[in-house]
């Protein structure tokens, strides 16, 4: 929720030994997906000002795109209220099947759920109509 404050710290005042607090408000929503090829972040504002960025991924560990993201994007991270993230790569690695052997576990009774497809049946009285190939 916009304008929700916290606390960060404790912080140790460079005075004396006393610890102190400092009050921020976190004001910024942040997305970042993680792509086979580029990591993508957009960041809104509450005042709405949108800022973007694009870095190449890492495939071989896709934290690692979405830190590289955050840092190029380069605004304070105690100011970000809400991230989220997303990640094509896993979508992409079932669709082309190029992962490892997958299953799908039902409850009893529902085992032909994917060979049935009825969700999303677009050509309804097609008598030619080809179910695609179950993915999992």
């Amino acid at each position: 929720m916009p304008g929700h404050s916290w606390r960060i710290g404790p912080r140790v005042s460079e005075s004396d030994d006393l610890f102190v607090t400092e009050e921020r408000t976190a004001s910024v929503r942040v997305g970042v997906e993680i792509g086979g090829t580029f990591t993508d972040l957009v960041a809104i504002a509450e005042n709405g000002a949108i800022s973007t960025c694009k870095v190449l991924s890492v495939p071989s560990s896709p934290a690692h795109g979405a830190l590289a993201a955050l840092d190029a994007w380069g605004e304070p991270l105690g100011e970000v209220e809400v991230l989220v993230h997303g990640s094509t790569i896993a979508t992409n690695t079932v669709l082309e099947r190029t992962g490892a052997t997958t299953a799908l576990i039902v409850t009893k009774g529902f085992r032909d759920v994917l060979e049935i497809q009825r969700h999303e049946r677009t050509r309804v009285y097609d008598l030619y109509y080809q179910k695609a190939v179950p993915i999992v």
